[in-house]
This record gives structure tokens, C-alpha cells and sequence, in this order.
């Protein structure tokens, strides 16, 4: 609906515009077919700005979803009225991957948008410190001393953001174990950081980026329960029961 009402703004703008000037000039302005080409590139970018927001929304949607403990989650798509809509926000949950549940371990992995995101940030942000080390390197007297050194300034943090990026596209292909004794996290190559629930243990609430850490009361170490993880409402509800948690503020530690 906003999109529309711009768009309808920026047509009585334009109209008005070349009404005035031809009001004023005595005649339609020469450069109308400038103003005519701005319109439409207007209105096209409303129509992109209105499709990023759908599917920023939709996106919200899925990963709710795919956030919920999987008994919940299909209960919460069969009350869904409308076949198609049902069938099409299931397809789109389904991509989203599966956690194991049911046996004596339950796993559960992220979410392959957050992957698609993580890889596609660390592809763009590659490229542009790439792009930008390439012109230093190739024409070093393209820019003034002081732009320079702010432009390798600059080029140097999008290095560093890729290197993160990197390390967390590696921790986004970690599984996270839940059972009666303990709860793991397995990374890419068969390590496990396991916690016992028969521990002394804290849990915490990270604002940015959402999550909960497990740890171990006297020890650094942690397990992140993020957000990203398929079925971690049902992974987060588990680790309450098991760890002994009777009660969990939204702040500070539980203990």
C-alpha cells in the first residue's frame, strides 16, 4: 500500500512539474524526456523496494517457523486455512532443513538461509577488499596521500569482515547435540565441545546476535544456542529441563 501511494505521489509530481515549467517556459521543456526517464526509474525502484520488503518479510516468516520444536511447527502449518498459501510457506519451511529428533541424541543444524547469507556476505566482501587492493596496487597515483591511506584503511576492514565471515560460515556447518547427558556442539571435522548437565551452569541471553550460551560456572568456554538452528525452540526448551533451569529472566544468568 505505501508503495502505491508513492507511486501515485511521484506521477502527480512529474505532472505537475512539466505542467509548471510549461506554464512558465510557454512551452513543454526540452529536457522532458529527463524527467520522463527519472519517473519511471522512480517507480521501478519503488517496485524493487516493494519486493525486497516481501520477501524480508517472508523471510521472517520461515525462519519463526523453522525456529519452532518440529511437532509445533507442523501443528502450526495444518492450522493455516488457505491450501496454497500452506503448501507454498511448507515448501519454503522445508528448504530451511530438518532437526533430528526422537532418538536417544537430537541434532540440530542451522538454517540454510543463514548459510545462503553468510556465504553470499563473505562472496561481496571479498570482492569489493579485492577490487580495492587491486586499484592501490595497479594505479597508485590515482588518489592523493591522505585518500590513499583512507581508501587502504578502508579496505583493510573489509578483509578483516571476510576473514569473519569465513570462520562464521565454518561454525554455521556445526550441529548442535542435545541428549540426557549433556549437550554438544560437533564442528566441521569431528570435534565435540560437550557440556554435562550435572555441572555447575549458567546460561545467558545475547541480545546481538541472538542467542543463548551455555556454559559452565569457572570456565571461558561456551555453547551458542542461536537462533539460526532449525527446531532450537524445542533444543532451548530441552536444555531447561535437562540443565535444571526452573525459571529464566530475559536478562543476567540462570542458574
Amino acid at each position: 500500500m505505501l508503495a502505491s501511494n508513492l507511486r501515485i505521489v511521484l506521477a502527480l509530481s512529474y505532472i505537475g512539474l512539466l505542467f509548471w515549467r510549461s506554464r512558465v517556459d510557454g512551452h513543454i521543456p526540452e529536457y522532458w524526456w529527463i524527467v520522463i526517464g527519472v519517473y519511471f526509474i522512480s517507480v521501478r525502484l519503488t517496485y524493487w523496494g516493494e519486493e525486497a520488503w516481501e520477501r524480508w518479510r517472508m523471510r521472517r516468516v520461515v525462519r519463526s517457523y523453522s525456529m519452532l520444536d518440529p511437532v509445533a511447527k507442523d501443528a502450526a502449518l495444518k492450522a493455516l486455512w488457505s491450501t496454497s498459501p500452506r503448501y507454498h510457506l511448507g515448501e519454503l519451511v522445508k528448504e530451511e532443513g530438518q532437526a533430528e529428533i526422537g532418538d536417544v541424541v537430537e541434532r540440530y543444524p542451522f538454517s540454510r538461509s543463514a548459510k545462503v547469507q553468510s556465504i553470499s556476505a563473505f562472496w561481496v566482501t571479498s570482492a569489493l577488499a579485492t577490487i580495492v587492493f587491486a586499484i592501490l596496487i595497479l594505479l597508485p597515483e590515482s588518489l592523493p596521500q591522505v585518500g590513499g591511506w583512507i581508501v587502504w584503511a578502508g579496505a583493510a576492514l573489509l578483509a578483516i569482515a571476510a576473514g569473519i565471515l569465513r570462520t562464521r560460515m565454518r561454525f554455521l556447518d556445526s550441529v548442535l547435540e542435545v541428549s540426557r547427558f549433556g549437550l554438544t556442539e560437533v564442528d566441521t571435522t569431528g570435534g565435540r565441545r560437550t557440556i554435562l548437565w550435572t555441572a555447575p551452569l549458567l546460561l545467558r541471553y545475547r541480545k546481538w546476535p541472538k542467542r543463548f550460551e551455555l556454559s559452565v560456572s569457572g570456565r571461558h568456554d561456551m555453547i551458542r544456542l542461536d537462533f539460526d538452528r532449525v527446531g532450537i525452540d524445542r533444543a532451548f526448551r530441552l536444555t531447561l529441563d535437562y540443565g535444571g533451569f526452573p525459571d529464566l529472566s530475559s536478562q543476567g544468568d540462570a542458574a
